[in-house]
């Protein structure tokens, strides 16, 4: 079989879901208003962990691990894993539970919408092509170096 490179450019349901948790996470810290990032939530204390930036990295690391193996299961992974987000990123109390319910809820609303995972694939339709040209001429240029 020849050599061939493949680039996914699919925008991950799980991985945007952690992003979107950690802006609201990252919003809590922020004076300006105009530094805020989407979502912006009313301002109150959201019960995340305190522990919250480790145990971020480490679901990270885990969900990025599993979409590497089974990129196809990332909408499975996002409902399968719902427990998983609140429980590694959230303070076990009935508010906590609350919270993180909304914003799952939320995010699955706003990902589902033109506004969320089209924008998002459709932003990186164009840079994506750029950087796989790019790639892939830097990996033939490496091959026939090789040969």
């Amino acid at each position: 079989m020849g050599k061939s490179l493949l680039m996914r450019t699919e925008a991950s349901y799980s991985l945007n879901f952690m992003i979107y948790l950690q802006n609201i996470y990252l919003n809590q810290y922020i004076s300006r208003k105009e530094d805020y990032k989407f979502p912006y939530t009313a301002p109150e204390t959201i019960a995340f962990k305190k522990e919250y930036g480790l145990a971020y990295k480490e679901l990270w690391d885990v969900i990025v691990s599993e979409l590497s193996k089974r990129p196809e299961n990332d909408m499975e992974m996002f409902h399968e894993k719902k427990d998983v987000f609140y429980r590694k990123l959230f303070i076990k109390s009935k508010e906590g539970l609350k919270q993180y319910h909304e914003f799952y809820i939320a995010f699955k609303t706003w990902w589902g919408s033109l506004a969320g995972s089209f924008s998002i694939d459709r932003s990186i339709d164009d840079p994506g092509r750029k950087v796989y040209v790019e790639f892939a001429n830097l990996c033939f240029l490496c091959f026939t170096l090789k040969e």
